[in-house]
């Protein structure tokens, strides 16, 4: 019975995941611990004042009351880009119809919400 030891050069998707695994380690920032504090100040809140009214009316319709309460205190947490790009995309979804293109756009305000 003779046992054959395997070189990283055979498996070359070995290779790369053991190089990549060990950049991780390496490279590792003190930043990934870190939690980002919520954008606070005039223009941020004169930005929600603004868009709340477009997104809100979307999570209304969509979601139950329980849920569109823990939605609005995420997006009050949220930066002014992620605010407007929930904004836009809460315009592309029709009001009383459903079609691709607006479940697409939920599925992505659901998914920027719940990931943010």
């Amino acid at each position: 019975m003779s046992t054959k030891i395997c070189s990283f050069t055979e498996r070359p998707g070995l290779c790369m995941l053991s190089v990549l695994f060990a950049l991780f380690v390496v490279c590792q920032s003190n930043a990934l611990g870190a939690v980002a504090s919520p954008k606070v100040g005039p223009s941020h809140e004169s930005l929600i004042k603004k868009e709340m009214p477009k997104i809100l009316p979307v999570l209304e319709e969509k979601m139950d009351r329980k849920l569109v309460e823990k939605s609005k205190e995420k997006i009050y947490g949220m930066g002014d880009r992620e605010i407007r790009l929930i904004s836009a995309l809460c315009e592309r979804i029709p009001a009383e119809e459903s079609s691709v293109g607006g479940d697409i756009a939920f599925f992505l305000v659901t998914a920027l919400i719940v990931l943010s």
